[in-house]
């Protein structure tokens, strides 16, 4: 079966969360454009399944685990089902498979492309888990899978720089970046006011890399010398090792798990979106707060600095203490000026990251005449 564009295969059996709507970006972009004609192996159970198959794309479901007993059974029965996606993408005239998150079963499916003649590639996000997440058996099994892949793709330098480390050979690594949401995008999402307290954003899953004490403490120093300003706690996830911090004046939280169709309104009704962070591979909760206008304050670790250009669409705080977010803070609540710059400089962020960009850079990054491992 002969494609004017050719073919590529693209795994992802997760059931939610950003990369659900990373994939259907990618469905709808690729249906149409783009140097790639997408075959998508998709879980069935995914939150966006109903519409990715609305994109027109090839869809493959996956019957994917959500349970324990489920686990044991349909991973006994992935090699076979797995092969079969194979054999798909090999009727598809596709040269390669590409998966889009890490997951228990991606090695198989690399095993399988690789024993069918197809060059296998796989975009790793972090590269190693995040302190506290008590994932460094799983570390193992996807650094074994990246070894063996013909292309790894990479979000950030800082996760290259990683698995550099962990002992891929750094030819086959290609740092690309995180692509914008295309459904969070916001056309003309109103500026900060003038008037009124700066309204401060942690969006996300609650982590302890992700530093929230640093932020609750550095709001109480600001709020300590009488700064107008704001703070809403956004997402699931344990608070009880911040409990003494939560209840400052101009604190507010939402402790739930939030829905895409959420995200760009929760963004958009804020005027800085904050990450903390003690550690980072990368963030898509970045890529989403320029989507939506809104400039971004980091901590200066890992990833994040490739993401955040300070002073243009963003602050990059000196150290990721509580003191030094604050003053990067009270940059932005001090000077309107600079707000508006880094406002506007989040708005003018969103072209470099497009989809249809990430898509063009990654049939480079693929290099389809490139030797396949040896």
């Amino acid at each position: 079966m002969a494609h004017e564009r050719p073919a590529v295969l693209f795994a992802y059996f997760g059931r939610r969360g950003a990369l659900s709507q990373i994939t259907l970006d990618l469905a709808r972009t690729a249906a149409v454009a783009g140097p790639m004609a997408p075959l998508l192996a998709v879980s069935r159970q995914n939150e966006a399944f109903d519409a990715i198959v609305a994109t027109g794309v090839l869809v493959l479901p996956v019957d994917t685990f959500d349970s324990g007993p489920s686990l044991v059974v349909r991973t006994l029965l992935a090699p076979l089902r797995l092969a079969r996606l194979v054999a798909a993408a090999r009727a598809a005239d596709a040269t390669w498979v590409v998966t889009l998150m890490p997951h228990a079963w991606s090695p198989l499916l690399r095993r399988a492309a690789q024993a069918a003649g197809l060059r296998y590639a796989v975009i790793v996000h972090d590269g190693a888990h995040h302190p506290g997440d008590g994932m460094a058996l799983v570390d193992r099994w996807w650094a074994w899978e990246a070894r063996r892949a013909d292309r790894v793709i990479t979000w950030s330098l800082a996760v290259a720089e990683r698995l550099v480390g962990m002992g891929v050979a750094p030819e086959r690594i290609s740092p690309l970046y995180h692509p914008v949401p295309a459904g969070y995008v916001r056309e003309g999402a109103p500026a900060p006011a003038a008037a009124g307290p700066l309204r401060l954003l942690f969006f996300g899953r609650i982590r302890l890399y992700k530093g929230l004490r640093l932020l609750l403490d550095a709001h109480r120093i600001l709020a300590g010398e009488g700064r107008a300003i704001t703070l809403s706690i956004v997402g699931d996830g344990d608070l009880a090792p911040y409990a003494d911090g939560l209840d400052q004046p101009g604190v507010t939280v939402d402790n739930r798990w939030i829905g895409h169709e959420e995200v760009p309104e929760l963004i958009a009704g804020h005027d800085v979106v904050v990450l903390p962070y003690l550690e980072a591979s990368q963030s898509g909760v970045i890529p989403a707060a320029f989507a939506a206008g809104r400039p971004v304050v980091v901590t200066p670790v890992d990833g994040l600095v490739e993401q955040v250009r300070d002073g243009v669409n963003g602050v990059v705080a000196g150290a990721a203490t509580a003191e030094a977010l604050a003053d990067a803070l009270r940059r932005l609540a001090a000077d309107p000026a600079l707000l508006a710059t880094c406002t506007a400089g989040a708005r003018d962020s969103v072209g470099d990251w497009t989809m249809d960009r990430f898509l063009g850079d990654l049939w480079t990054a693929l290099g389809p005449h490139a030797p396949a491992r040896d």
